[in-house]
């Protein structure tokens, strides 16, 4: 029962939306009323003739208004343009000058991560030799009677 009042309704409200529309095409496309010029006087013709020239200078009044209104968009339109081509050169010197900025430090955290590893390698290294001056010390005190009797007496 409601989608039949929604069918129905969307119907009509179509139907309205396409009367507006014709009805403006007809004020706008329609027929109107034949004027009446008396082509056999001179006054008639001359009449007729000013109300060509009125409606030719009204016709080239909103020529040269909406000319104007067309050169005003395009000036406005054109510094738009201008201006939002200066900010996309700017932002593509700024990504240039980033992109650089990160290969460097690309570079510098690669060469720090080297010596990093080197350092640990040394450290390393100490401790095992340091390790080994100890654990020979201690060997050298533990078993000192053992290594004079092992030495032959002159």
């Amino acid at each position: 029962m409601a989608k039949e009042h929604k069918e129905t309704f969307d119907k009509l409200k179509s139907d309205i939306e396409w009367k507006e529309t014709n009805n403006a095409r007809s004020n706008l496309l329609g027929d109107r009323p034949a004027k009446v010029v008396d082509y056999s006087s001179n006054d008639g013709l001359i009449n007729h003739g000013k109300e060509v020239l009125d409606e030719s200078k009204q016709s080239l009044a909103r020529s040269v208004g909406a000319m104007q209104d067309s050169l005003a968009l395009g000036r406005d339109t054109a510094a738009k343009l201008q201006n939002q081509t200066d900010q996309i050169v700017r932002i593509h010197d700024n990504l240039e000058a980033i992109d650089d900025a990160l290969e460097r430090s690309k570079r510098i955290m690669t060469r720090m991560a080297r010596r990093v590893a080197t350092d640990k390698c040394m450290w390393i290294l100490a401790l095992l030799v340091i390790a080994a001056i100890i654990a020979i010390v201690v060997y050298k005190t533990k078993n000192k009677d053992d290594s004079d009797a092992l030495v032959p007496n002159f």
